[in-house]
């Protein structure tokens, strides 16, 4: 069942998802090893395959590797023991992939004096791909070596009447870092007809626990589905996957011209009020054309402010309510936060689009 969930479901989530993520180098111990560059425990069987061969390639000459089409980002939230979460959001031009049945659900013996299960339908119908999405976070040493802090490969399909006709339909994997910078190596490769895209690319990880008044990546969801079970680390899933719950927010963040879309996000480092020892942070939203050509800003809508005690956010903003709107069109969410004790504020914009009438 698809509903809309509050702010306070999604801190609970944060919470879960303290209990289910792995440390960074708990992740980098347990990780299947890719054999990038012929690193003590990696297997000789794992170094020969196409999608080790490419990693390599890449971290060596910096150069992608692009035989289709990829996009994405990098989203960050904080995790225990002052991590950082970091979450890869993307799709794939599925153009030209293998399409085949799926495989049938695996049946598993029963336990002895137990009768035999029904087997479970599979995750995915009809024809799909099968892909893995791999990669390497690295950084250097102060003789300049290539050192190795989290690896990760995890195997996914993508339905063939998936997507927009062109591009898959949203992804994410995630892991937690500790705070610094790194070069993020990572790519897809198509199981069949190794066709893959491999980038690099240097990434900062926020560091959450300063004390400094800072907003995490912001979810624009069209809704949210609860899962039954915690996300593992290094998984890829289908939708935005936070803890237990799947968010609708794809790569694009396009959604339909009468959405009620949910602003989700968290504000790190406030302060708090000495009499009710809680946040205490006022928050105003804009909408503006996204128009790099219009010589100044056109500010379609603008809400009134809010002055809130929580440090996570679930905003409802319905769309549907602001006349001025056009479907088709690009869009700039402006998110200004004060926190009202330490007079520390903030400003965030993102994009985002209306699709066009006949694909809301």
């Amino acid at each position: 069942m698809i509903r809309r969930l509050s702010a306070a479901y999604f801190l609970i989530t944060l919470s879960v998802l303290a209990f289910a993520l792995v440390s960074p180098a708990a992740a980098l111990a347990s990780a299947p090893q890719i054999a990038v560059g012929g690193q003590q425990g990696q297997s000789d069987e794992m170094s020969g395959t196409p999608e080790a061969q490419l990693l390599r390639e890449v971290l060596q000459t910096g150069v992608a590797h692009e035989d289709f089409a990829r996009k994405g980002r990098v989203d960050f939230f904080p995790a225990p023991d002052g991590n950082t979460f970091m979450l890869l959001v993307f799709e794939v031009n599925q153009e030209g992939f293998a399409f085949a049945p799926a495989p049938p659900p695996v049946q598993t013996a029963p336990a002895e004096g137990e009768a035999a299960a029904t087997a479970a339908p599979p995750a995915v119908t009809g024809d799909v791909a099968s892909l893995k999405a791999y990669g390497a976070v690295t950084t250097q040493s102060p003789e300049g070596q290539l050192q190795m802090v989290h690896q990760f490969m995890s195997p996914f399909t993508i339905p063939a009447d998936g997507g927009d006709g062109a591009f898959s339909d949203t992804h994410s994997v995630g892991w937690t870092l500790v705070p610094g910078t790194y070069s993020l190596t990572w790519g897809v490769i198509e199981a069949d007809t190794n066709l893959a895209n491999v980038t690099t690319e240097v990434i900062e990880v926020p560091d959450y626990t300063t004390g400094e008044l800072k907003m995490t990546s912001v979810f624009v969801s069209a809704a949210s589905e609860p899962q039954s079970e915690r996300a593992n680390p290094d998984t890829v899933y289908p939708g935005v996957r936070m803890g237990n719950i799947m968010f609708l927010d794809d790569v694009d963040r396009a959604v339909p011209r009468d959405a009620m879309i949910e602003v989700i996000y968290v504000i790190m480092g406030t302060q708090q009020d000495p009499t009710t020892l809680r946040p205490k942070i006022e928050v105003n939203y804009r909408i503006l054309l996204d128009d790099p050509e219009a010589e100044e800003e056109l500010s379609v809508a603008k809400f009134p402010p809010q002055t809130l005690e929580t440090f996570s956010i679930g905003q409802p903003l319905p769309l549907a309510s602001i006349q001025n709107l056009e479907a088709g069109k690009s869009y700039i969410l402006e998110i200004q936060a004060k926190d009202l004790v330490s007079e520390q504020q903030l400003l965030k914009r993102i994009s985002f689009s209306l699709l066009p009438e006949q694909e809301g």
